[in-house]
């Protein structure tokens, strides 16, 4: 579970960087939508593993 976080983590991290170049609110809708995507991720992982 902990390397999938921080697997998750990294591409969360490059593709919000990648983002970057776009302009702002292109960064900032990708990052709000990666947050949105990580929550549900790491609740499913919860129940899967519990």
């Amino acid at each position: 579970m902990v390397l999938t976080n921080l697997g998750q983590t990294a591409m969360t991290a490059t593709d919000v960087m990648m983002m970057g170049r776009l302009g702002p609110d292109t960064l900032a809708s990708g990052a709000l939508g990666a947050n949105l995507y990580f929550m549900p991720l790491i609740f499913g992982l919860g129940l899967m593993l519990a």
